[in-house]
């Protein structure tokens, strides 16, 4: 970012000492729209007043804090001892978090990767969601956390933790890596993907909480050894996942706990994407595949086997029901994917 595009806020004191709503102890408080960019220096608390539109980019720096009451239209960097209170709106292009990151109402946009501390009792939209390098994600009771794409937490070289006592689900991919990060959950979570678990996943001794997965689950890791914990994989493996050899507590159940949050005002994809049933399931010469609206836009049907090969493609037919011949198809575990426009979704059957 050029040095003339950077605004110091230094030199940007609107008004000094004001409260705005629940920001306090401003040092300086941004009245007007900008779009130029931001840097929050250590010792400021840089205020943004309610409806105020940012544009520039954001990096508040260790020992500096940014709260928002405005509307914030672009990336955010929070670097180490950083802080971000958020009261407002943000749709961000990407935000990287090594600070800590307060979230009380809405966040919508691409990617968030915490690194650090991020504590949700508001809604976030988000296209992708990593807990990585030691982070820690606090959804509390109050929290609404939908990723429209894939969710990861750790990775090869660090472990993360997660805390979900709110509502949260996942249209694509679920995945824990590395055999430290810790994932806690008392609510049941959607996963529209595949769903692995390398490290450790635990439920409340009070409520049961899980996982209800569209595709492949499998484990490697701890589950459900502490608390009350369920797997519901839809394609119903006699194990309870499509594969397993890690560590599976004799309290868990499959299919059986109903805890659901339903996540609403936050484009949920089930207000967007039609309701799919597949039968019979398992399936021999032809499965039938039942829509619950209309299909009126043009898009393709696959079918995946578990390698991720395509075995079979037709056109999205027009209506609410279709049926397909699967005969030639071998034996076996398969996915088959329904795609409209940007809009793709997925459901798990078994040929026999």
């Amino acid at each position: 970012m050029k040095a003339k595009k950077i605004l110091i806020l230094n030199f940007f004191l609107i008004t000094q000492n004001l409260i705005y709503g629940q920001c306090t102890g401003c040092t300086s408080t941004i009245t007007s729209n900008t779009s130029t960019g931001i840097i929050v220096s250590s010792g400021q608390t840089v205020c943004i007043a309610p409806s105020i539109v940012i544009n520039g980019g954001i990096i508040i720096n260790s020992g500096g804090t940014l709260c928002n009451e405005g509307i914030i239209n672009s990336g955010i960097e929070i670097q180490g001892g950083g802080e971000l209170n958020n009261y407002g709106e943000i749709d961000a292009s990407g935000i990287e978090n090594r600070g800590i990151f307060n979230n009380y109402k809405s966040v919508n946009g691409l990617n968030v990767f915490n690194m650090d501390t991020l504590n949700n009792w508001g809604q976030i939209n988000i296209k992708g969601f990593s807990v990585i390098t030691n982070g820690y994600l606090n959804n509390t009771s109050s929290g609404k956390i939908l990723v429209r794409g894939g969710f990861s937490l750790g990775d090869t070289l660090y472990p993360g933790k997660v805390d979900n006592y709110g509502c949260m689900e996942v249209e694509d991919g679920f995945s824990i890596f590395h055999t430290n990060s810790v994932f806690y959950t008392e609510t049941m979570i959607t996963v529209g993907g595949g769903w692995s678990n390398s490290g450790t996943v635990n439920g409340s001794t009070v409520s049961c909480g899980g996982f209800k997965v569209a595709q492949g689950t499998s484990n490697l890791g701890i589950y459900g050894v502490t608390g009350k914990l369920d797997m519901c994989d839809t394609g119903n493996p006699t194990s309870g996942f499509d594969s397993q050899s890690g560590t599976v507590g004799t309290n868990v159940t499959y299919c059986f706990c109903q805890n659901y949050c339903a996540i609403s005002g936050i484009n949920n994809s089930d207000q967007y994407q039609n309701q799919i049933s597949l039968y019979p399931n398992p399936a021999g010469e032809f499965i039938s595949i039942q829509f619950d609206k209309v299909i009126t836009e043009n898009g393709s049907i696959e079918i995946i086997n578990i390698l991720g090969q395509n075995v079979y493609t037709e056109k999205l037919p027009k209506g609410t029901k279709t049926e397909i011949n699967i005969e030639s198809i071998p034996a076996g575990v398969y996915f088959i994917k329904f795609n409209t426009n940007d809009k793709n979704q997925a459901q798990k059957f078994i040929k026999e």
